[in-house]
């Protein structure tokens, strides 16, 4: 299942494996995580913290200097919509 994507709609994508990783043609993971980046995968692993911060790089690799980065997920304090957090902090 696509537990998060990159907010400026390039091809980054944070799965909780192994669901839904077959339809990005994507070889099987081995761990609970996987980071698939431009149909490639380059973090297949159980430890949360690792894949988002893989995650994250990527999105500063790809995004334009305009383009918002967001950094990784603050549990309480960040805002997820349609899979993409858009908003480091809540009012």
């Amino acid at each position: 299942m696509i537990f998060r994507k990159c907010s400026a709609g390039y091809e980054i994508t944070l799965f909780r494996a192994p669901y839904g990783v077959a339809e990005m043609g994507v070889l099987k993971p081995k761990g609970r995580f996987c980071v698939v980046v431009m149909g490639k995968m380059v973090y297949d692993g159980d430890d949360f913290p690792k894949a988002e911060k893989r995650l994250v790089n990527a999105c500063k690799k790809y995004h334009k200097p305009d383009e918002k980065q967001h950094g990784r997920m603050k549990l309480g304090k960040s805002k997820i919509i349609d899979r993409k957090l858009v908003e480091a902090e809540i009012g």
